[in-house]
C-alpha cells in the first residue's frame, strides 16, 4: 500500500511539469524570398505545411508569419520550384532563394 502511494504521489508531482513545459512555441517567423539573381520576389506565397495559414511577400520579398515552432514552411511562386523550409527557431530565418522550374 505504501508503494502504491509513493508511485501515485510521484506521478502527480511529475504531471504538472509536463503540462507547463510545452514542446512547441507560437512565434513570429520572418524572412526574405529572392530569385536566382538575388532579386526580391513580390507576391510569393508562404504558408505553414498542412494548413491554410499563410501570407504573401511584400514589394521587397519580405514576409512575416505567426506559427508554432517547429514547423515547415512552403514557399511557392509561378515559374519557380516549390521550396520547403524547416523552421526550428523563431525570428528571422534568412533569405530563401527560389529555383526556376524546368518545363
Amino acid at each position: 500500500m505504501k508503494n502504491i502511494f509513493i508511485i501515485l504521489l510521484s506521478l502527480f508531482l511529475i504531471y504538472p511539469v509536463s503540462i507547463n513545459s510545452p514542446s512547441s512555441l507560437r512565434s513570429t517567423v520572418t524572412g526574405t524570398v529572392v530569385d536566382e539573381y538575388q532579386t526580391p520576389i513580390m507576391g510569393a506565397t508562404v504558408r505553414k505545411t498542412g494548413t491554410t495559414v499563410g501570407t504573401t511577400t511584400d514589394l521587397d520579398g519580405n514576409f512575416s508569419l505567426d506559427c508554432t515552432i517547429p514547423c515547415t514552411l512552403v514557399i511557392s511562386y509561378i515559374g519557380y520550384e516549390t521550396q520547403h523550409v524547416y523552421v526550428y527557431a523563431a525570428g528571422y530565418i534568412g533569405t530563401i532563394q527560389m529555383k526556376p522550374s524546368v518545363l
